[in-house]
């Protein structure tokens, strides 16, 4: 054999004893770093940070029409999205921390998949949750305690940058269709810190939204402690013929031995300043830290043109009458929106395929619901719904409108509603009309039941932002029963007809005319809330404890001929835990009773949801193999639980078609004990993210006083629709 062959030989057989000593070393210096991972993640443990955003979306390519619309960008850059913001967060260790959005400028809309604010992750962290939705569990560090278990490490390279002697670790997932990344990361020899990372993901580590996002994010040394200095991601995303890329710079200036402002600290994490939005560009110009590119700052001059003109009029009304040209598709399926820019006013019509539907009481029915939203600069806020309802069975005409007030840069508001309008027994309306006529007209199940009421309710609703906010309204309605007039269906199902329109399960007579007054207390507590400052409001942002709600209603009697007198009262608690890679768990406790039930009618009942059809939007609480008034009550007591975990992809990604197609799992069950014996209990398995959008469940009941029964849900929000305005 020849000296090359054979030389080419000795390397062949060396190369995986080479590689599995690339990896045996890889893995002794991973380990290091992940022994020191929760030292490093805790070790800023009071800081003040300076943060500085920007950031822009761009097309590579777009189809020349969309929805029968002709696609236009004007000039050469096809950059459709930019946004440049600065901020500032203050950290004292863990419960005291705030970010302040100091100044803004955006040209576009949206957030930019969250990239357009501060993302204040780290590799440190186990579990890193980036972006807005990207994947409800987060994604495995490479430097998480079981991270060897999802991830093959090679050594790429040794070398030295800035003094400093650096070791390349190679990352790449074990498996398929897990939450990992995978790229490089550069590690500090000795002390084993991250230096550098680029790392990727893609579709298949179940990332939502975006096809790829390239994270690179740099540390430095300042004042002895290792911070980091540098976030890069760039996102892209391929969808119905549009082929777009971003690119969004954080950079980070930290101050490690700050003074922090009195009375920082409160239950306000996240606050934008009053001016966050009216920045300019000469602003910008002092504050900005890296050299913007030529094409993104004439958009940013182009965008600070026109916020300049946001106050002439002509401007403002001239993007009006480009918004509010009407197409067909929203006309028959989404609704418009019509706005009034500079009186900060907007109307909102629902779609054709929201208007009309069909039930056996009204027959066809249209019902026509716009509503207007009227904002003021100092945070007052006004939104009505004007509601025109007509039914061609029983030439019905009813009409009601509703509003909320609320007051100056707060959560507090008032309520009011008055007029003529139909209900179902059950207050909460827990039937669509999209529902009910899908299975009136195909299945002759008739389970909406109807009644009409002029009405008159006036709330307040007090929530100063502290953990607990108080809700009351008096309500009065003089009820009026309603019967069948519509008899037609497209299906025919042997041997089955329509129902009578009042709760067979209560009751064998229809409801008598009546008045009914009653008023309502409802106490909320939820401990630990935190809260989020906009400009003209607070939002609430969730807490780590529970939400407790206790309310109390009373039926007054006789006053205005009121025909009811009863008290009733429920309490509730309910939570909804992160449980990181695992997914998500919520459930709800309850329990209540009547006090009182000298007169009790029956909208007045305490009523569950249940559901005896195919389709399904609501959940937690809901009996989901119950008829809807089988176990409405008057009793003196009663109590349940339900349940819902979302694995979010936990498990089912070992499923081979599953985790290609990112179906994800879901389990949970409800139950409901009454007093006297009347129990139900339900149990689901779900798969849910079906082409983004569909659920479908497998539910099996147990019943103490029936037969126990199973069936499948499904849950398509196109089908279900909207619920009764």
């Amino acid at each position: 054999m020849k000296p090359t062959r054979l030389l080419w030989l000795f390397l062949l057989l060396q190369y995986p004893v080479a590689a599995q000593l690339q990896a045996d070393s890889a893995l002794a210096i991973i380990q290091k770093a992940i022994q020191r991972r929760a030292i490093y993640e805790k070790e800023l443990s009071r800081y003040q940070c300076d943060i500085y955003i920007n950031g822009n979306i761009r097309l590579r390519d777009y189809p020349t029409h969309f929805l029968g619309r002709p696609v236009y960008f004007p000039g050469d850059t096809m950059q459709f999205y930019s946004a440049e913001t600065e901020a500032v967060r203050y950290y004292d260790g863990p419960g005291k921390s705030k970010v302040q959005v100091l100044s803004s400028t955006v040209n576009g809309e949206g957030s930019a998949y969250g990239f357009s604010y501060p993302q204040l992750f780290s590799f440190y962290q186990p579990v890193v949750k980036v972006g807005d939705n990207l994947n409800l569990r987060g994604f495995l560090s490479p430097l998480a305690a079981e991270a060897p278990g999802y991830y093959h490490y090679r050594l790429d390279s040794v070398f030295t940058e800035k003094g400093y002697r650096l070791y390349r670790i190679h990352v790449q997932p074990r498996k398929q269709y897990e939450p990992v990344f995978s790229g490089y990361i550069d590690l500090l020899e000795g002390s084993w810190r991250i230096y550098r990372a680029h790392l990727q993901l893609v579709k298949k580590q179940q990332m939502q939204i975006l096809d790829t996002l390239n994270i690179e994010q740099e540390y430095k040394e300042q004042e002895g402690t290792w911070v980091p200095a540098r976030l890069k991601l760039k996102p892209t995303v391929e969808l119905l013929g549009f082929d777009t890329h971003g690119s969004f710079t954080h950079l980070f200036r930290y101050h490690l031995q700050p003074t922090f402002p009195p009375g920082i600290f409160n239950n306000v994490i996240l606050t934008f300043d009053t001016a966050a939005k009216r920045k300019s560009l000469p602003y910008f110009d002092t504050a900005r830290a890296l050299i913007i590119q030529s094409d993104n700052m004439v958009e940013y001059r182009r965008a600070d043109s026109l916020g300049g003109r946001d106050a002439q009029n002509y401007y403002l009304d001239s993007m009006d009458r480009i918004r509010n040209r009407p197409s067909l598709y929203n006309v028959l399926v989404t609704g418009e929106t019509f706005s009034r820019a500079r009186k900060k006013r907007y109307i909102q019509v629902p779609g054709v395929y929201d208007m009309v539907n069909y039930n056996t009481i009204e027959g066809v029915v249209v019902n026509f619901a716009p509503e207007t939203r009227k904002y003021w600069n100092n945070g007052r806020y006004l939104h009505l719904l004007t509601n025109l309802r007509y039914g061609f069975s029983n030439h019905h005409f009813n009409a009601h409108i509703a509003g909320v007030y609320r007051f100056y840069r707060s959560l507090s508001a008032f309520r009011f509603s008055g007029g003529q309008r139909v209900y179902q027994f059950n207050n909460a309306q827990p039937i669509t009309p999209r529902v009910n006529t899908i299975n009136t007209l195909l299945y002759r199940s008739n389970f909406m039941k109807l009644y009409q009421a002029q009405f008159a309710e006036l709330g307040y609703d007090y929530d100063p932002a502290k953990d607990f906010a108080i809700k009351g309204n008096v309500a009065f309605q003089h009820r009026t029963p309603l019967v069948n007039t519509a008899f037609g269906s497209i299906g025919h199902p042997k041997g089955k007809d329509f129902t009578p329109n009042y709760p067979i399960e209560l009751t064998d007579t229809p409801m008598a005319a009546h008045n009914a007054l009653s008023a309502t207390l409802t106490l909320r507590w939820q401990p630990g809330s935190r809260y989020i400052q906009l400009p003209d409001r607070k939002v609430n942002a969730g807490s780590d404890y529970p939400t407790f709600e206790l309310s109390y209603t009373q039926g007054i009697d006789k006053l205005l001929s009121s025909d009811v007198n009863y008290g009733k009262w429920n309490l509730s608690a309910t939570q909804t835990l992160d449980l990181a890679m695992k997914g998500r768990f919520s459930y709800k406790l309850f329990g209540g009773g009547f006090l009182n039930k000298s007169k009790v009618q029956l909208p007045d009942y305490q009523h569950f949801s249940g559901n005896d059809g195919l389709f399904n939007s609501n959940y937690l609480g809901t009996l989901l193999m119950a008829s809807f008034y089988q176990f409405s009550t008057t009793a003196s007591i009663y109590g349940g639980a339900s349940v819902e975990y979302h694995l979010n992809g936990w498990l089912s990604n070992k499923v081979p078609l599953l985790r290609k197609l990112n179906w994800f799992f879901v389990v949970g069950g409800n139950s409901l004990v009454l007093e006297g014996g009347s129990n139900y209990a339900d149990v689901f398995f779900s798969i849910e993210n079906i082409f983004k959008l569909v659920r479908i469940d497998f539910v099996q009941s147990f019943r103490s006083r029936s037969f126990n029964r199973s069936g499948i849900k499904l849950n398509i929000p196109l089908v279900t629709g909207k619920s009764e305005p």
